[in-house]
């Protein structure tokens, strides 16, 4: 609890001390992942997630500055399969930069006062399994709206 309480004091601290206190975290619930660069106010953290026994191994990549909404991005495989007769991907706000939609932004599902590693990270592993289950049917069974996305043509290409 006093660790909860100590983690929750952080977001009032200056960006630098929320990014280390959120790499911190990072490497405690994911001591396989890597920090890939940081400076004082952002991060990016790239780990292998395999969703199930079954599944494939991915590589996805978190990026997040501060005071803005953390960002993940599918980068192995490259570019990631699609279902047979779909152009686009579900459930992402960019199939061509393969950027993953974990949660509606603004609605505060996710807030700079949940920990990444406890929130994001999951939901990657969680859209992964989802992604899989949209190969094999056809029907994406995660919950949530879908994004207004920035393909091109996108009511087209489904």
């Amino acid at each position: 609890m006093l660790q909860h309480i100590f983690f929750m004091e952080t977001k009032r601290l200056n960006p630098r001390a929320q990014i280390v206190a959120e790499i911190g975290q990072l490497k405690r619930y994911f001591p396989s992942g890597r920090v890939v660069s940081e400076t004082t106010d952002s991060l990016a953290w790239e780990i292998q997630l395999q969703p199930t026994e079954l599944s494939r191994v991915y590589t996805i990549k978190l990026k997040y500055k501060v005071g803005e909404f953390p960002r993940v991005f599918v980068t192995n495989p490259f570019p990631l399969e699609k279902y047979p007769g779909k152009s686009l991907l579900e459930h992402v706000y960019s199939t061509s930069k393969q950027e993953l939609c974990l949660y509606m932004r603004g609605t505060g599902e996710w807030t700079r006062q949940k920990i990444i590693a406890k929130t994001v990270i999951p939901w990657a592993a969680e859209w992964l399994q989802f992604y899989e289950l949209w190969l094999a049917t056809g029907e994406w069974y995660g919950e949530g709206m879908h994004p207004q996305v920035k393909d091109k043509n996108r009511k087209n290409k489904k």
